[in-house]
């Protein structure tokens, strides 16, 4: 395949692949979800527009960003003109994200054109730390007034909700999520990852997982991972054991392609699973627009950790990585809008998809493949500063503050939470893995071969042929990159001092001889 892929669909059976010209398809039974997958926000925002132009009934947006560009103003006159058929929208918008629509992209947002002194000094400090300075002035939009007072359109956009997920919902049937926010940024220059199921069961589901009718069910094959502060109980947050969970489950590979990281709980399970011999693949920013220190600090902790095996790569791309992912065993997958930070998984509401689909899971790490083809694997150290990377931390710590600390018994309940939920992972990867292998052995006792998956050349899943290497150089090129310590150094004595010890030695040693063959 000449070109990469930019779109590609999956179904949850194992089938075939179809490669056209802008779309790889992987086709079969599809199970109740129809998944697609956008690796580029182009892609994205165009197949988003294009739903809101084919909406009937129902538009519901709920978006972190949204600023007052190019890419803002066409999905704002595509909802303008659906509420003019007379479909219902409803646009949920936070305002705590005004702050960076102030500083990033072109600086205007769509719907905050009024700054409080507050913001105006948070956008100023973030800015000057950032080398990004901000725009408090905010030019006013007809385009955004007219939304804001249509009958048919209802924005609640004036309180800070901490709603951090990106997701649509058309007509009550179809739910695009991810990690595209709406700017000119996201369309063309950002790393982000969109994916797309129909049915209307998995919207209901959706909606009860939000209002915290229905628990997690690790069973099911489509799933939604969501950290909502007004159904869950405060200071919880169901879904960080449920994502250290699947990571704890992992036996062959983990690729996770992730925009912010910073949270010790994940690094740590990250870790866990290198000593463990699980291939793991981190693909992430070489800096990013904001904790970019403190990023590129986690990823050299994991090399000085784990000492840098050859089942551990780190790839940094040269322009930004917003995307997050986490494939587990080329099986399962977890993508939504949810980072490695506590912001997270204290703060901020998320939602992530979870899905248990071999061809899905393979899609998703076609994707990442692609974008891994404009970075480079870090063979080295990686360099940060210590300062900024520190300042980073704690400025993280505080704004997770209100997201609170569990109680100890609390905490040993969640332990014990993760570890239940880690087994049941762990026995139905298992499961599939011996269903696939009866199935594999079905069709060979037919006579023809089984029909195969998407898979990829050289990837993290597959059984790579360990390299033989000398121990003694492999051991020199790591202390070289400070992975290992350095051997003791031995005396700087003078030769001929050196010598002369070795002579007296000699000496005492002949005279001890001789004076016990004499008794």
């Amino acid at each position: 395949m000449s070109e990469p892929a930019r779109s590609i669909a999956a179904s949850s059976d194992l089938a075939e692949p179809s490669v056209g010209a802008r779309a790889l398809t992987v086709a079969g039974a599809a199970d109740a979800a129809n998944l697609r997958v956008f690796q580029a926000g182009e892609i994205a925002f165009s197949e988003i527009v294009a739903r809101v132009e084919q909406a009937r009934s129902s538009i519901e947006v709920r978006a972190f960003l949204w600023r007052d560009d190019e890419v803002g103003n066409r999905l704002g006159h595509a909802v303008l003109s659906a509420a003019d058929r007379g479909v219902r929208v409803r646009i949920w918008k936070d305002r705590i994200a005004a702050i960076y629509e102030y500083v990033g992209g072109n600086k205007q947002s769509f719907f905050h054109k009024r700054m409080s002194a507050m913001q105006r000094f948070q956008a100023w400090l973030l800015g000057t730390v950032y080398r990004a300075p901000g725009s408090a002035r905010q030019r006013p939009n007809p385009l955004a007034e007219a939304i804001l007072a249509h009958p048919n359109i209802e924005v609640a956009h004036k309180r800070k909700r901490f709603d951090h997920s990106k997701l649509f919902v058309f007509d009550e049937q179809i739910i695009t999520l991810g990690s595209m926010g709406i700017g000119d940024n996201h369309h063309t220059d950002w790393v982000d990852v969109m994916v797309e199921l129909e049915g209307a069961e998995h919207v209901e589901r959706l909606r009860q997982r939000l209002a915290g009718e229905v628990s997690f069910d690790p069973s099911r094959d489509i799933d939604f991972l969501v950290h909502s502060r007004e159904s869950q109980r405060r200071r919880s947050c169901p879904m960080l054991g449920q994502r250290l969970a699947l990571i704890d489950a992992a036996e062959h590979s983990v690729t996770v392609e992730m925009a912010y990281m910073g949270d010790r709980r994940f690094t740590a399970a990250l870790l866990r699973a290198i000593r463990r011999g699980v291939h793991v693949k981190l693909v992430t920013a070489a800096m990013a627009d904001v904790l970019g220190n403190l990023n590129r600090a986690t990823c050299d902790w994991l090399l000085r950790r784990s000492g840098a095996p050859k089942h551990f790569t780190i790839v940094l791309l040269p322009r930004m990585v917003h995307s997050k992912i986490v494939t587990v065993d080329g099986r399962v997958t977890d993508v939504g809008s949810a980072n490695f930070t506590p912001l997270s998984h204290g703060v901020y509401d998320e939602i992530n998809l979870y899905a248990v689909s071999q061809p899905f899971a393979r899609a998703i790490e076609a994707a990442i493949d692609v974008h891994c083809g404009e970075g480079e694997v870090v063979e080295g150290r990686i360099g940060y500063r210590r300062l900024h990377s520190q300042v980073e931390r704690v400025v993280v710590a505080y704004q997770s503050r209100k997201g609170g600390r569990l109680p100890r018994s609390q905490r040993i309940a969640v332990r014990v939470e993760e570890r239940r939920l880690a087994r049941e992972q762990r026995l139905q990867l298992r499961a599939a893995r011996r269903r696939d292998a009866r199935r594999q052995r079905r069709f060979v006792l037919r006579g023809r071969a089984p029909s195969q998956p998407l898979l990829l050349p050289n990837s993290a899943h597959e059984a790579k042929p360990q390299a033989t290497l000398d121990v003694a150089e492999s051991a020199k090129v790591r202390r070289r990159m400070r992975l290992l310590p350095l051997p003791r150094r031995r005396s700087k004595a003078r030769p001929a001092a050196v010598a002369a010890a070795r002579v007296g030695r000699w000496r005492r040693g002949r005279g001890r001889g001789k004076g016990r063959a004499e008794s």
